[in-house]
């Protein structure tokens, strides 16, 4: 299997367990700015962001933490 088809396998396990259990993810890829790694005004190596990666991804992420509710039993 190709790396490329064993991280969208491993991806879609992973959301359907998420999903399964109600556990809230944000996914990165859905940043259009960062899709495929090929933007690297954004990206230091094709996976990892630089220093205007993570400003650009840290507020989005920051917003999303703040609809996450807070579990409790």
């Amino acid at each position: 299997m190709r790396i490329k088809g064993l991280f969208k396998s491993r991806r879609r396990l992973l959301k359907n367990i998420l999903n399964k259990w109600k556990i809230p993810y944000f996914e990165l890829n859905s940043i259009s700015e960062l899709q495929n790694g090929a933007n690297l005004t954004y990206i230091s190596d094709t996976v990892h962001p630089n220093k205007a990666g993570y400003n650009l991804i840290t507020p989005k992420i920051y917003d999303w933490m703040q609809t996450i509710e807070v579990y409790s039993r």
